[in-house]
């Protein structure tokens, strides 16, 4: 797959994370993301918009692999590593799959917020639930 392939995903995720209010907004803009949910395991994600970048992340198992996409530039780097235990595929094998779900999701939530926070609370898995910082990452959605 070719990394240009991954920029008109990363506009519509932009546009889509653009309804929703950001967890913070001094100087980047910060969402928590919808979870990527793989083989039954749902792995949190986050972006950060600083200037021209958006900073992607999802916390997968030990790793944490990051996509950077450069908007001025038009392109699109990876950072970090995937821990061999996850059994993923690093770079744009699995940013096309996370970035899909995550577009998919946030269409479903922005077209019902409350009816997305409700299947959030009574679908995330106990393991997800654990403990007040994990908490904060199921992503209930506030609108703009």
């Amino acid at each position: 797959m070719q990394l240009s392939l991954l920029v008109p995903s990363l506009r519509r995720v932009l546009a889509l994370l653009r309804k929703f209010a950001p967890l913070s907004a001094s100087g980047a803009l910060t969402w928590h993301g919808p979870y990527f949910i793989e083989r039954g395991a749902w792995w949190p994600t986050r972006f950060v918009l600083y200037q021209d970048e958006l900073y992607c992340t999802a916390q997968i198992g030990w790793s944490t692999p990051m996509l950077v996409w450069d908007r001025a530039k038009g392109t699109v780097s990876f950072r970090g590593q995937m821990s061999f235990s996850t059994g993923f595929r690093d770079g744009p094998e699995l940013w096309s799959l996370i970035l899909e779900q995550v577009e998919r999701r946030l269409r479903s939530a922005a077209t019902n917020v409350a009816a997305y926070n409700a299947r959030v609370k009574r679908y995330v898995p106990a393991a997800s639930r654990v403990g007040k910082i994990r908490r904060r990452l199921t992503w209930l959605l506030a609108s703009v």
